[in-house]
């Protein structure tokens, strides 16, 4: 297996690596399921797909404790990976703790990676940044990465490390949406991309025609469409993606990409059916769904209030806008009388998404994926 070096390290990373969202909550899960991941993660490790990706958001914590449960006596054999959430009020303390609840539900003395789960910009930088350092230093933590992150993020962030440097970035990466990777050459030093939602939610390819282009290479490979899509992702050497391991055979089927090598005309015919970017949409013309827990915000003063407690914010969404980050589109879908509704896949990320544009750039059209039903 041709592993990924973390820039400025040591170390290395397998290609895929596995992600353990959608696990249900410490109340509220299947028991089925759970051992069910389990066993895929232990399986996928055996496999070579040593690279185990999880958040105390994901579950509140309870995906980090399934992780611990699927490590026990393997755990030397894995790079794992978790996340801190920054608050408004996220300070050296608190990033401290959180590193430490993260090591006791995952059942470890030190984690190979830590990333920040979203930017905050109305967190202290300076002292969430010296948290991580620290951490580093008295051997909590060997890496520091961020997720979500633009480019100029990244920057500001690294000016405030002395002694580490931020090594890998997670951010979504997949056939429709591929517009971080060129941001991120921008930097004057490598960062590793970690590409979440590689299969593009499920729906792998950016169109039909895409679609039609990935089914005949499949076909002439002796390979599965999922297959030939992740190779594409990871064709260039650049980044490591992250799929979920939800069955034994979803992680074979992953871990088969790892022995396909796409032609460059193999990978052209599909690059070619790629969007060249987003398009940009009027507000007045999109519709928003919310979940049966969950109603979407209606007003801008919903949203700035909150009350659902999204992550992050579209307060602080909106504020990285104002201030140049890189655009993250709402994905929709084109309805009879040419408006658009929002994708149910996640339904509040695309509310969040929505008035954080709204606040940030009033009257002005909003960057969105039309997807095709």
């Amino acid at each position: 297996m041709d592993l990924r070096k973390l820039p400025g390290t040591g170390a290395t990373i397998s290609p895929i690596g596995q992600g353990a969202t959608r696990l249900g909550t410490r109340d509220r899960h299947d028991r089925k399921t759970v051992e069910a991941r389990i066993a895929a993660l232990r399986h996928g490790i055996a496999r070579g797909l040593s690279y185990v990706d999880t958040a105390p958001l994901y579950g509140g914590g309870f995906s980090e404790e399934v992780v611990g449960e699927a490590l026990a006596g393997i755990r030397r054999r894995c790079f794992l990976a978790t996340k801190v959430h920054l608050d408004d009020d996220s300070d050296r303390r608190s990033v401290r703790q959180s590193i430490r609840d993260s090591m006791r539900r995952l059942a470890t003395d030190y984690l190979d990676l830590v990333q920040i789960h979203w930017p905050n910009p109305f967190a202290r930088q300076d002292e969430v940044l010296a948290g991580l350092e620290e951490a580093v230093v008295e051997g909590e933590v060997r890496h520091i990465g961020v997720s979500n992150y633009c480019a100029r993020e990244i920057g500001e962030a690294q000016r405030h490390l002395s002694k580490s440097r931020i090594a890998t970035n997670q951010y979504e990466f997949n056939l429709l949406n591929r517009g971080i990777l060129e941001d991120l050459r921008s930097l004057a030093r490598d960062v590793l991309l970690i590409a979440y939602s590689p299969l593009n939610q499920g729906r792998l390819a950016a169109s039909s025609k895409q679609a039609a282009v990935i089914r005949e290479i499949a076909l002439e490979r002796g390979a599965t469409p999922a297959q030939v899509v992740l190779a594409a992702v990871l064709a260039d050497g650049q980044c490591v993606a992250v799929v979920r391991a939800s069955s034994i055979g979803h992680v074979d089927d992953a871990a088969g990409a790892l022995e396909l090598a796409l032609s460059s005309d193999e990978l052209d015919r599909i690059g070619s059916e790629s969007p060249a970017g987003p398009v940009f949409i009027s507000p007045d013309e999109i519709e928003l769904v919310g979940t049966a827990q969950m109603p979407p915000y209606r007003s801008l003063e919903d949203a700035q209030t909150n009350n659902h407690v999204l992550v992050p914010s579209p307060a602080a969404l909106a504020e990285r806008i104002r201030n140049g980050a890189l655009p993250m589109p709402l994905r929709v879908h084109r309805k009879a009388d040419g408006h658009y509704i929002a994708d149910t896949y996640d339904p509040m990320d695309q509310v969040k998404k929505f008035w954080a544009w709204v606040m940030a750039r009033p009257s002005e059209p909003i960057p969105v994926y039309v997807l095709e039903s």
